[in-house]
């Protein structure tokens, strides 16, 4: 059997000389800025097929290094301050929502039990 000069690799093509570090940077970019295959293989001249076999290897990886980024934002949004009027009208609107459900359930517990629960204003307290 004749030696071809090649090592043992499966396919044709050239060898593969790009850093794991440097194939998953190529992929980090392409789901982040959600490049296509071919703006992606014109930019860091790669072929669409390799650029395609990076994105699935370190899909997994890459997205979940990137959820605590998404929730480093979500805390940023919270922080941004809201209209002080507009939170206060927030705040009254909870609390009117709040009261209206107290006073259906103290309504519903004095017809269900037969019991006065709200005081008459002219009794006194004991204790």
């Amino acid at each position: 059997m004749a030696k071809t000069g090649r090592k043992n690799r499966k396919g044709g093509g050239r060898p593969n000389t790009t850093s794991e570090v440097h194939k998953k940077q190529i992929a980090s970019i392409v789901l982040k800025e959600q490049l296509t295959l071919d703006a992606a293989a014109s930019r860091f001249g790669v072929s669409r097929q390799t650029i395609n076999r990076w994105v699935h290897q370190f899909y997994n990886e890459i997205e979940q290094t990137d959820v605590t980024g998404i929730m480093k934002d979500i805390d940023k949004k919270a922080e941004v301050p809201i209209c002080p009027a507009q939170e206060y009208e927030d705040k009254l609107r909870q609390a009117e929502l709040k009261i209206m459900a107290l006073e259906t359930m103290i309504a519903l517990a004095e017809d269900t039990y037969k019991i006065p629960i709200r005081k008459n204003s002219g009794t006194k307290q004991h204790g």
